[in-house]
């Protein structure tokens, strides 16, 4: 029939536009030490060079039309599908998955703002793909990492490491009459465990088993892609209608105050550069620009602004290079990122 024939063909240039694009390549490619103790963590370290825009928190290759609760709906790119297969010694072929990262550095528990202390994580890399894996048989074993997206299924060159013997006492499994834990040298495992909702060194305690969550304090919200809605909004709302390169932008229409805002731990005695884009309608009649407000560890704090964007601007950047300097009384632990009006009146 001709609605068929309508499906069908839509079907045939949506595949001739996704053959149209070449597979996602790893690489380059960082390895770990390649010679790695008996349950020790072998590492490799890896970005994918593709021609479309991938979501690391999906594996389906194909874009998706996501509706919210309330029936607002936004798209998401698709994924990929990211693996190592390893070849052990004795001929083993294991499949180990890839997962997206990013290195934090842990700078402590920050002073009490608003009666709140802040864990104080910082990025120290860029994000990255990462395979590991805690070899469990003596000897060469080889890796080939693969990845597949809408262009296809691509593989990396082979590496490989050696498995030496270590001290490591392996993985916790039942034992053989299925009674107890024991680790994989079979000696018993008996959990000490604590919930860690803090940095601690657990090791030096003895505690060998720790519980966390694995998600942000909005435990039931992870990994939901209509950020930034769980920044505050001071009488903004999301469009997703107006953006500039992305799928959404903040919108706010009034007099004075900010569109968006969140508190980001830095590094005391740093030189960081802030900025956002920003879009002014025509009937605008002040200026708008991002501001940072430096929160110190003695409690004070100073606010920072970037250069004003006019009114009728379209898509301009508003940039403010700062630096924590140390200050006498206290060290830069916090910034309250925002982007203000901060004269006139209308929509940005």
């Amino acid at each position: 029939s001709m609605q068929r024939y309508i499906i069908c063909l839509k079907s045939l240039v949506l595949l001739l536009a996704y053959s149209a694009l070449h597979a996602a390549v790893p690489g380059p490619v960082s390895e770990g030490a390649r010679t790695v103790e008996m349950y020790d963590k072998y590492e490799l370290k890896f970005n994918l060079d593709s021609d479309s825009k991938i979501n690391p928190f999906r594996t389906d290759p194909l874009p998706m039309l996501l509706t919210k609760p309330g029936g607002a709906k936004w798209s998401t790119p698709g994924g990929a599908d990211v693996w190592a297969q390893i070849t052990t010694p004795g001929g083993r072929s294991v499949k180990v998955y890839g997962f997206w990262d990013t290195d934090y550095l842990y700078l402590g528990r920050s002073a009490k703002y608003g009666g709140v202390q802040h864990s104080r994580f910082i990025p120290v890399s860029a994000p990255h793909w990462k395979v590991r894996y805690a070899p469990q048989e003596l000897g060469r074993h080889r890796v080939v990492i693969y990845a597949r997206d809408a262009g296809g299924t691509s593989s990396s060159q082979e590496f490989a490491f050696t498995c030496v013997p270590g001290a490591g006492e392996g993985f916790v499994k039942l034992s053989a009459d299925r009674t107890r834990l024991v680790y994989s040298s079979g000696k018993p495992y008996i959990a000490f465990m604590g919930k860690a909702l803090e940095r601690e060194d657990f090791a030096a305690s003895g505690i060998n088993t720790v519980r966390t969550w694995i998600t942000n304090s909005r435990n039931t919200e992870a990994f939901r892609e209509v950020e930034p809605e769980h920044w505050i909004l001071d009488g903004a709302a999301l469009d997703t209608q107006v953006a500039r390169s992305g799928e959404r932008s903040v919108r706010k229409t009034g007099r004075g105050g900010f569109l968006t805002m969140e508190k980001v731990p830095v590094r005391s005695g740093s030189y960081y550069k802030a900025s956002a884009w920003i879009k002014t309608d025509a009937c605008f009649t002040g200026s708008a620009a991002v501001q940072v407000k430096v929160w110190y560890s003695d409690g004070r704090s100073e606010t920072l602004t970037g250069s004003p964007v006019g009114p009728g601007s379209c898509w301009v950047q508003s940039v403010l290079n700062f630096s924590t300097a140390d200050a006498p009384g206290g060290a830069a632990e916090l910034i309250d990122f925002k982007i203000s009006i901060l004269s006139g009146n209308g929509t940005v």
